[in-house]
């Protein structure tokens, strides 16, 4: 349910320009505990790039 809620609400900020990347694709680094994701609003895709 977490994911889900931070999925929505990074979906929303790319949306309103609060997140922007290269290229006109946005990229938006997620940091929650103790791992890092990059999600990718226009095709949905969160992937998993790090685990401290």
């Amino acid at each position: 349910m977490r994911f889900l809620q931070i999925t929505t609400l990074l979906t929303l900020l790319a949306r309103l320009g609060l997140a922007q990347g290269d290229n006109s694709k946005i990229i938006v680094q997620v940091i929650a505990g103790r791992s890092r994701s990059q999600f990718y609003p226009e095709s949905g895709e969160c992937i998993l790039i790090g685990v401290k």
